[in-house]
């Protein structure tokens, strides 16, 4: 009940890092099997399929697994309970599905699964015990990492329960993060050199496209996410000569996203977005990786300062382009003008 109560109030937060969850399985495997072999019911684990790498929070993933292997177990008598892990590599998640040969549920059960104190009718209680706050806690864990949970199960043959969870990985970033950025890119004018990139991970569609619009004003050709993951993949996948970062994005913030993509070797400049223009966000920011500053709302003017501390830009804009290689100036950290309204 304390783990629920905390949940409720929002005591709990999340803590991504980066992690093995076929450890993470083995250990909560091991720690289950006293209950298994006490009711001389196998317990299994098939992890060839899982990443050897996630990013998410291992504790609160750990949580879940227990969760769910204690249900099974609990409910099974005979047969086995089953744990497997794998990877989606379209949605870039990781799978979880825990299996059991035990009572099984109907369906109209199913339905108030996760409330607390639920456990079925009186007769299973009664047989089984517990209070039946598990599977809640559980539930609310998943929808915490991003996740979804969903449950397929048959009256007196058993019970699947498959998590899947939000995560990014660290393998080989030049095959794993591939997928192209969320929106197409926008090229300016042709030119007779090569083009600045700049990737910029803004979750407002409104501030994304005058953003993008001014970018392409000084001649970049512009990439957009609207979340962290797939900025990471975006980041890894292509060379960009600055990347823009909101700091307040979801499934993954700008936070992590940024050290995410420091841990896996990208070196370009990072300059954070964020409307709260406070020092503790600057060097929160700038501690995770960031190497500039950009306060919103966002300006031409100040937008096209902050590109030119990072990237050398033609001084004739896009129409008049002859060499347009960019270099970086040397490290350093810059603040930024935020807006005025009378500017815009």
């Amino acid at each position: 009940m304390l783990d629920l109560s905390k949940i409720e109030a929002g005591k709990f937060s999340v803590n991504r890092t980066h992690f093995a969850p076929r450890q993470v399985a083995e250990d909560v495997l091991s720690l289950m099997r006293g209950q298994a072999d006490s009711k001389g019911i196998g317990l299994r684990l098939y992890a060839d399929d899982a990443p050897p790498q996630v990013f998410t929070d291992p504790d609160k993933l750990r949580q879940i697994m227990l969760n769910l292997l204690a249900n099974a177990i609990k409910f099974t008598e005979r047969g086995h309970v089953e744990m497997h892990l794998a990877f989606d590599t379209n949605q870039k998640r990781l799978d979880i599905a825990v299996s059991d040969t035990g009572i099984g549920m109907s369906e109209a059960f199913i339905a108030s699964l996760f409330r607390p104190f639920e456990q079925g009718d009186a007769s299973v209680s009664a047989r089984f015990g517990g209070t039946g706050l598990g599977l809640a806690i559980c539930s609310r864990f998943v929808d915490m990492l991003g996740g979804e949970i969903r449950v397929k199960s048959i009256p007196g043959e058993g019970t699947v329960f498959r998590v899947s969870v939000d995560t990014c990985l660290e393998i080989d970033p030049k095959t794993l993060f591939s997928n192209p950025p969320s929106e197409p890119a926008r090229t300016p004018t042709p030119s007779m050199g090569p083009v600045p990139r700049v990737l910029l991970v803004e979750d407002t569609p409104d501030l994304r496209r005058l953003m993008a619009a001014y970018l392409v004003e000084l001649g970049m050709e512009v990439s957009t996410a609207d979340e962290g993951c797939a900025a990471v993949r975006s980041m890894l996948a292509r060379d960009f000569d600055i990347v823009f970062m909101d700091m307040r994005i979801p499934n993954m913030d700008g936070y992590e996203a940024t050290a995410t993509a420091r841990a896996a070797g990208y070196r370009k400049p990072i300059v954070a977005l964020t409307a709260a223009a406070l020092s503790g966000d600057r060097e929160r920011a700038l501690a995770v990786g960031c190497d500039g500053y950009l306060a919103k709302p966002v300006t031409r003017s100040g937008l096209t300062n902050c590109v030119r501390q990072f990237v050398a830009l033609p001084p004739s804009g896009p129409l008049g382009i002859v060499e347009r290689q960019a270099t970086l100036r040397p490290s350093k950290v810059s603040e930024f003008p935020s807006y005025n309204p009378r500017h815009y």
